[in-house]
């Protein structure tokens, strides 16, 4: 069986998602992994979920959409 190169080093990490939250919070796929968000393989933000975090609509900014970027 092959191994990922950060296991193989012995680089400690999480191949789990981490959802980070629109408060800043953060939160592992894995029940039992207390890593940090960025020792994580896999990235992502709440809004991004499907559906949408309900912390990422209260926290969303309006988008204004500016004269010249038309």
């Amino acid at each position: 069986m092959d191994r990922c190169s950060l296991c193989a080093a012995d680089v400690i990490h999480c191949h789990e998602v981490s959802v980070e939250h629109a408060d800043g919070s953060t939160a592992c796929a894995d029940p039992w992994c207390n890593l940090p968000h960025h020792l994580h393989d896999w990235h992502l933000a709440c809004d991004a979920l499907e559906p949408p975090c309900p912390c990422a609509a209260a926290e969303r900014p309006l988008e204004v959409m500016l004269p010249w970027a038309a």
